[in-house]
């Protein structure tokens, strides 16, 4: 995979964007094609990653507060995902 053309602009929330449908997203699609179970895993990983990377930056008087806040976008997150199923196999 070439990484050269691989450019990253904006906010934060853009670069993260960015860098998921440019290299993550990419990444998942060539896995999946070879084996779905390792892409499921390759993504449950990267999930994991994120959400470390994002406590290990946390001061701990913010941890339970994160947490919180995770833990919300993970439901809301399950919740998109159900309505997109619903809608997709209907």
């Amino acid at each position: 995979m070439d990484i050269n053309d691989l450019k990253l602009e904006g906010d934060a929330k853009d670069i993260a964007e960015q860098i998921f449908q440019q290299l993550v997203g990419k990444v998942y699609e060539e896995i999946k094609k070879h084996n779905p179970d390792k892409a499921s895993e390759f993504a449950f990983c990267m999930a994991g990653n994120a959400i470390g990377c994002l406590f290990s930056v946390t001061k701990p008087a913010k941890v339970q507060k994160v947490k919180g806040l995770v833990f919300q976008c993970v439901d809301h997150m399950a919740v998109q995902a159900m309505q997109n199923r619903k809608t997709k196999f209907s």
